[in-house]
């Protein structure tokens, strides 16, 4: 598998298009395989399903070269420098391709590429850097309720958390979100994200002794109190 991305991802840098499906598709498949072993899908479909979503315009073409950056990273890991350069590399081409730093395209990866400073490499201050400007374009783009702008906050709150133990900013940001969350889409098909952000919300409040505010302001939000009752902690993927 890790010679296939490798290869797909040459052959993307050099327009070699046919090719890069053909390979990509088949380390796609076989990390699936590790997933589901019991799920047989042959190469052609996968090829077929590649071909048929990767369009002439740049933007579709950005699109697919952001899914192969997703599979080295599943393939080879967070800490890998190949992952890491992947990414950058998608970077610079959607800088150079003039889809410009507001385009979801741009968010999107600029997201990921922040998660894999915090989850993979430890860099929390620049992860931060590049979640705080990512949440500020989609504020701008989508507004503050927004699935993706959440999704944002949540994980500066997790760099709070994980990376500087700051325990009031981590409680601000997740009660932030677990908020918008009760008030958007907490009856919606993103009750999972709020059960997720409410436990982390308790999560942080436990480990900030004698932070009393936090409690009542965790009240404010009754409908996921159960959610949170669990206290886990888990690092967002």
């Amino acid at each position: 598998m890790n010679r296939y991305v490798a290869v797909a991802e040459s052959c993307y840098l050099n327009d070699e298009i046919v090719d890069a499906v053909e390979f990509y598709a088949k380390a796609k498949l076989g990390y699936e395989a590790q997933l589901e072993p019991d799920n047989e899908k042959s190469l052609d479909t996968e090829r077929d399903f590649i071909v048929v979503n990767l369009k002439a315009s740049k933007v579709n073409k950005i699109r697919q070269l952001r899914n192969l950056a997703n599979i080295t990273e599943k393939v080879l890991g967070f800490e890998n420098d190949t992952t890491l350069k992947t990414w950058n590399g998608l970077g610079m081409i959607l800088k150079s391709e003039g889809v410009g730093t507001k385009h979801m395209d741009t968010l999107f990866t600029m997201n990921n590429l922040a998660i894999l400073y915090n989850d993979g490499l430890q860099n929390y201050p620049r992860a931060l850097e590049l979640f705080e400007k990512n949440l500020k374009e989609k504020v701008k783009l989508l507004g503050k309720l927004h699935p993706y702008s959440l999704i944002t906050t949540e994980c500066i709150a997790v760099n709070y958390l994980m990376g500087s133990e700051n325990y009031e900013k981590a409680i601000e940001f997740f009660l932030s979100c677990a908020e918008r969350l009760y008030f958007n889409v907490w009856k919606g098909a993103h009750e999972g994200e709020g059960m997720r952000v409410s436990s982390r919300l308790r999560c942080s409040q436990m480990q900030y002794d004698g932070h009393i505010v936090a409690e009542k302001d965790y009240r404010r939000i009754p409908k996921l109190e159960g959610a949170a009752s669990s206290g886990v902690c888990e690092r967002k993927q």
